[in-house]
């Protein structure tokens, strides 16, 4: 890949110490590399490394500055052709945002850090299509503060270059340039920027250096940095020197020996990417930053470090906390300084190397790399843009098969929201009720892909029908291919309505249903029965989630680990008085908590919709509320939930997936449909006899056999996946030939060549 890297500059810093080994791994990988940034000391390392730099006043927000790197970012965009735009830091990344629309060049951005945020920095904050974020507190940052879909957002490390950070750095130009006590057995380094917003530890080290020295008389300190508080640090390096009567403090400034200033310590003080250099070479740490602070660095810190980045924010600490960590480092036995150093050294090993975040780099280009063209090869309909989990999830399925099978492919998706659409996919968006839109869109593409969810059914209105049956007769009027993909059909009440649902069907190139209830009403309907076939529901082709993230999310959702808890994701019933059904599942949910001695967590899989009732349950039953998760790392929580009790039948279908006992309550037939499917007794009506005492007795024998039931939900759940996979290919291969026009990627011919195909979509 042609790819462009922008940041700030290239100072020293840790955000700057990242990106540049990032380029450098990338560069050995094969990519060709240009940075755009202000000049700095790294400039000179990029370059003996064969990458371009090229010097923008990327690192000021003060008009004429921005104007000159916006037009230069724009020429280079223009005149070079990059497949990749990554951009570092707010400003950067604001330029490049404008930049490069028009161009087609993809942006993607990492996040370092979290920053304070005001309107006018929510104002000129842009994340492009994908970010990476380098710990989970960063990603949570993102998706509370601007709203970045938890999906496109990668987590990610500083990678250390292992090469250059190990436990055989010698330090002996450091010695001699500070003459530094070849006899000390107690010396301290701290590497930080020397600012207020990084430098409190440093602080807080030299707060506390007179008390150290009247343990550890030969004590030393090393500081690397600089920053707004450099005459400050030495000033009081100067104070606590004449004071001593010799050098105890020392200022090297900014470094790029960074290897050769920490291999001379003893013991080292920092956070985030610095303390893994350290770690990297095998030296103690004592981990305090700007953030808060975790003391020595032992392995069963090793979560909480992770999910900060290593940067412990956790809150206020003293100079008193640092001198009693040094204190305890500086006097352990050599035995058990080496014990602590070969321990952050493996991880950093198993975790942090530069191939690591090289891999994640990677990775987040190619879910960005999708060519949009102006005339679309595929146009997807559904109830799309609407915050609806199930219907969000289902889309992110069919865009990812379709790109499994030809990368080339260009796909454009009628939502109710096109510009979030468009953003979270990487497709063009149109709003699905623009005629003008609409229709050139459907006579430009290949294919019209219906689906899925249940889009057949009058039971509310007839409007929906009727648009859904609209788009399909109007595509194949245009000459476009249609497939109903993995929908639910019916109920359909007016004859009216069975007959546009027939005809509109029988002229469908393909047909795929999600259960055999909806093949059932499909044959009342008179559509013969070879016209379709029974697939499995799109949710049953799950991706793993990271853990660290889902361990992340439960701590801060108050779900620690150990506690036990069930699922509610509920729904305002049609038609029913509110306050009475939120008091029967008020008993219910009540009754669990003491039967089961668990928390109740509410599932908000439709926010707008589902909200308010689960906010009011759960304020009333000590519960917990997840609103606007995503699919995946739903997934991963129910793990370990002992039930879910749903109205919404993707909530059912994640806890299916994840071996958990769902318990429907059906609001609409399709909640029936999935239940009975599974193997389960048919779930209780929510009509006007629902009650707390029915649903208990349904639930009851259930619980008993719990173990029992899971086993056979996970066994149906790992079937519909392997149907999934066999049947999906199949769909494609009879539905969209001549959509694939590139002969790299071209439909194979016959059946046998069709199964080996390497390009063939897996769940």
């Amino acid at each position: 890949m042609k790819i462009l890297m922008t940041t700030m500059g290239l100072q020293i810093g840790g955000a700057e110490t990242h990106i540049v080994e990032l380029c450098k791994a990338l560069h050995r990988r094969g990519h060709e590399l240009t940075v755009a940034a202000s000049d700095g000391v790294f400039r000179k390392e990029l370059e003996q490394e064969g990458i371009r730099c090229v010097i923008l006043p990327l690192n000021r927000p003060l008009p004429l500055q921005m104007l000159r790197a916006y037009r230069g970012l724009r020429k280079l965009l223009r005149t070079e052709h990059f497949d990749i735009l990554h951009a570092h830091a707010r400003i950067p990344a604001f330029l490049c945002g404008i930049a490069c629309r028009g161009t087609g060049t993809p942006m993607v951005t990492t996040a370092h850090y979290i920053f304070r945020l005001t309107p006018l920095r929510r104002l000129l904050s842009d994340w492009g299509y994908a970010s990476l974020a380098v710990s989970c507190d960063i990603k949570n940052y993102l998706i509370q503060n601007y709203h970045v879909p938890s999906d496109r957002i990668l987590l990610t490390v500083n990678g250390i270059d292992m090469e250059k950070f190990h436990p055989a750095v010698r330090a002996d130009s450091v010695f001699r340039e500070f003459s530094l006590n070849l006899n000390c057995r107690h010396r301290i380094v701290y590497v930080s920027r020397l600012d207020q917003e990084a430098a409190r530890a440093g602080e807080y080290l030299l707060d506390c250096t007179e008390n150290l020295l009247k343990r550890f008389p030969d004590l030393e300190i090393l500081i690397a940095g600089s920053g707004d508080l450099s005459s400050v640090f030495e000033n009081r390096a100067a104070e606590i020197n004449r004071t001593a009567g010799r050098s105890v403090v020392m200022l090297a400034g900014a470094r790029t020996d960074i290897p050769q200033i920490i291999a001379a310590g003893d013991v080292f003080l920092g956070v985030s990417r610095a303390a893994l250099e350290a770690m990297a070479e095998e030296k103690p740490v004592v981990l305090a930053g700007p953030q808060g602070f975790l003391g020595i660095w032992e392995e069963e810190k090793l979560e909480k470090a992770m999910s900060s980045n290593f940067c412990c924010v956790n809150g206020p600490y003293t100079a008193a906390d640092v001198e009693q960590a040094l204190s305890a480092l500086l006097s352990a036995s050599a035995e058990e300084k080496a014990r602590i150093g070969k321990s952050g050294g493996e991880i950093v090993r198993r975790f942090y190397t530069t191939e690591h975040m090289a891999n994640d780099a990677e990775m987040l280009y190619q879910s960005v790399l999708w060519k949009q063209r102006k005339k679309p090869d595929v146009v997807i309909s559904g109830y799309y843009g609407y915050r609806n989990n199930g219907d969000e999830y289902l889309l992110s399925r069919v865009i990812e098969t379709l790109r499994q099978r030809n990368p080339d492919i260009s796909i454009a998706v009628l939502s109710g929201n096109p510009k979030e659409t468009a953003r979270h996919y990487c497709v063009k968006g149109i709003h699905r009720y623009n005629p003008f839109a609409v229709f050139p869109a459907l006579k430009q593409a290949k294919l019209l892909i219906s689906g899925g969810g249940t889009l057949f059914t009058d039971v509310t209105s007839s409007r929906s029908l009727h648009y859904y049956t609209g788009i399909l007769r109007l595509a194949h009027h245009l000459g476009c291919k249609t497939v109903v993909y993995a929908n639910g059909i019916g109920p359909i009440q007016k004859e009216k309505n069975r007959r546009l649902v027939c005809k509109a069907l029988l002229q469908a190139d393909s047909v795929t249903l999600r259960d055999t209830q909806s093949f059932r009403v499909l044959t009342a309907l008179g559509i013969p029965k070879e016209k379709a076939f029974v697939t499995a529901d799109p949710a049953f082709a799950p991706t793993r989630a990271d853990p660290r993230w889902i361990r992340y999310l439960r701590k801060h959702a108050g779900i620690s680990e150990g506690t036990r808890f069930f699922a509610v994701a509920l729904r305002r019933p049609r038609g029913k008085d509110p306050s009475r059904f939120e008091g029967e599942m008020e008993r219910v949910i009540s009754r669990l908590c003491r039967e089961l001695h668990a928390v109740p967590v509410f599932i908000s899989m439709q926010p707008p919709h589902d909200d308010p009732l689960n906010r009011a349950l759960a304020e009333k039953t000590n519960g917990v509320v997840l609103s606007d998760i995503y699919a995946m790392d739903l997934i991963e929580i129910l793990r370990d939930s002992e039930l879910l009790i749903g109205m919404r039948l993707h909530a059912l279908l994640y806890a299916m997936l994840a071996g958990t006992l769902p318990i429907g309550i059906a609001y609409d037939p399709k909640i029936t449909a999935a239940v009975t499917d599974a193997g389960l007794p048919a779930p209780i009506a929510c009509d006007a006899s629902f009650s707390a005492d029915a649903l208990l007795s349904y639930i009851s024998p259930l619980l008993e056999h719990r173990e029992e039931i899971c086993r056979s939900v996970l066994t149906f759940s790992e079937q519909k996946c392997s149907m999934m996979r066999e049947m999906n290919p199949e769909m494609l291969k009879k539905s969209i030939q001549g959509v694939f026009l590139d002969n790299r990627h071209a439909m194979p011919r016959d059946e046998d060549d069709f199964d080996s195909h390497p390009g063939s979509p897996t769940a």
